[in-house]
């Protein structure tokens, strides 16, 4: 799960940020990262993430989603 967290967060970080030029084909995206802990009588650790990747070029249109959920309640993921 880290694993795929870090290889998400890089892509999100390396991507370029799209110009006003039509004829740029670069990618440009989005993404969000959210992290909840709780204590008390319960521990809870809520993970939420998502990345939103786009390209487009005269002929093409390429997306890519990604998203991930990890909840892990005491003992239990």
């Amino acid at each position: 799960m880290h694993r795929n967290l870090i290889l998400a967060l890089s892509l999100a970080l390396s991507c370029n940020t799209a110009s006003a030029n039509q004829d740029d084909v670069r990618w440009h995206g989005e993404g969000a990262f959210g992290l909840t802990i709780t204590s008390g009588n319960n521990e809870t650790e809520t993970l939420n993430t998502s990345l939103e990747l786009n390209k487009d070029n005269k002929v093409w249109r390429h997306k890519l989603e990604l998203t991930a959920l990890n909840v892990t309640n005491e003992e239990s993921t």
